[in-house]
């Protein structure tokens, strides 16, 4: 237990535990790198690879950043979602003005905010914005998610009804999600009658994974500018993005580690994309095109990976390990 048991301390351990097990029967060259900085957008790290692209230059890439099914049943991760922010003003008025003498006629900045951002889904809680692509899982869905497990593990409370259409699995993993990460408004403590007159808020679009954020992030900052409430001013300023990733189902070193996988833990293992991102894999695959990308990880639905109670499975990682151990053995051959 504790930040970092699995995400990545696990990935780490991975990796040791699979060339300690082999020793001198490992028969593939190996080069390992620790990077420190995924959870700040890594600066330095691609930078870092491609003044050393020769060093770095490899037939297989392994990330053991990602996670399993359950501690019982291994997974191989099959797409990743990609992210782009962009900052929304809403404006209504030039100044705050009086709410008992101008409301009604003129929403507060708000308002005229929420709406817009409401406009964004149709009636079934789907991201209806016209360039935003959705996708279904890649390689196939072999499983949905279960969602009592779904609503246990993310502590929605009773009665809240999940939004948008199609699989659980598609919502979480492919599908594109917009969330408000900031918005500033006045607080309840100490407010007063006055019609806010502009509000800014910040929105995180995860993206699918083959879509370019680039061209969702405009696809939305369009929909944005064309959907002001009531005439209201709304400008958009584009933020950073970072490209999804789907893997290769047909590499020969996917099947290699699939095998590993139901060898290791004697069970199927079972496809399962990540809602989340990590935008340095598709840039490893741009920097080495003929690399089979697969990644990999340690982390399960229990293991809270970010929470102070984060944890990790020693079976689960013990399998793990012998797992990477038998890849390394097969791709050797």
């Amino acid at each position: 237990y504790g930040r970092g048991s699995a995400d990545d301390g696990g990935g780490i351990a991975i990796h040791s535990g699979a060339l300690k097990a082999l020793g001198d029967d490992l028969n593939v060259n190996i080069k390992v790198f620790i990077e420190g900085e995924e959870e700040m957008g890594s600066p330095s790290f691609i930078p870092f690879i491609e003044a050393h692209r020769d060093e770095f230059a490899a037939d297989v890439i392994i990330v053991a950043d990602s996670g399993n099914w359950s501690a019982d049943i291994p997974s191989l991760t099959t797409s990743l979602r990609g992210n782009t922010c962009v900052d929304v003003t809403v404006q209504g008025l030039e100044h705050p003005v009086h709410s008992g003498q101008y409301g009604g006629p003129i929403l507060d900045s708000n308002t005229l905010a929420a709406m817009l951002i409401a406009s964004m889904y149709d009636e079934n809680g789907d991201l209806a914005v016209p360039g935003v692509a959705a996708e279904e899982p890649i390689g196939g869905l072999q499983r949905d998610l279960d969602e009592t497990t779904v609503r246990k593990d993310s502590g929605v409370v009773a009665g809240y009804e999940f939004a948008g259409t199609g699989s659980l699995a598609s919502r979480l993993w492919t599908k594109p999600s917009v969330t408000v990460i900031g918005f500033d408004a006045h607080p309840v403590e100490g407010s007063f009658n006055v019609i806010a007159p502009e509000t800014r808020f910040r929105l995180s679009l995860r993206t699918a994974p083959t879509q370019r954020p680039e061209e969702a992030q405009e696809a939305l900052a369009a929909f944005l500018e064309s959907h002001a409430p009531f005439g209201a001013k709304v400008t958009v300023e584009r933020g950073e993005n970072g490209m999804g990733w789907a893997m290769d189902p047909t590499a020969v070193a996917t099947k290699d580690a699939l095998e590993a996988m139901t060898e290791a833990f004697g069970v199927e293992p079972i496809n399962k994309g990540e809602g989340g991102s990590i935008p340095f894999i598709p840039e490893l695959q741009r920097i080495f095109p003929n690399a089979q990308v697969l990644v990999t990880g340690p982390e399960d639905p229990k293991a809270n990976a970010h929470s102070p109670n984060e944890s990790i499975s020693l079976p689960g990682l013990k399998n793990n390990v012998i797992t990477e151990a038998l890849l390394l053995d097969k791709l050797g051959k």
